[in-house]
């Protein structure tokens, strides 16, 4: 979720639901799109901005995240043939 406010709302309705776990995916090629750049290359804002909000509002509410790393960035995959 990209939206502060739908990422409030989505916390609220977990919390309220009683959710105590989350999975939560974090895309590598977005967090790091260049070797040691965390920099949207778009807008140049701070690529963690956004996970970090999420993981403050869930933690915040009590519910536990199981991290999933996803998305590996071009520059990190192997050549191929």
């Amino acid at each position: 979720e990209v939206d502060r406010n739908n990422v409030v709302t989505s916390v609220r309705m977990l919390q309220e639901a009683g959710v105590t776990f989350v999975r939560q995916s974090f895309p590598w090629q977005e967090i790091e799109p260049a070797p040691g750049y965390y920099r949207d290359p778009q807008d140049g804002h701070d690529t963690w901005a956004k996970y970090d909000f999420i993981v403050q509002q869930l933690t915040g509410a009590g519910i536990g995240i199981v991290a999933r790393v996803d998305t590996i960035p071009r520059w990190a995959r192997p050549p191929t043939d």
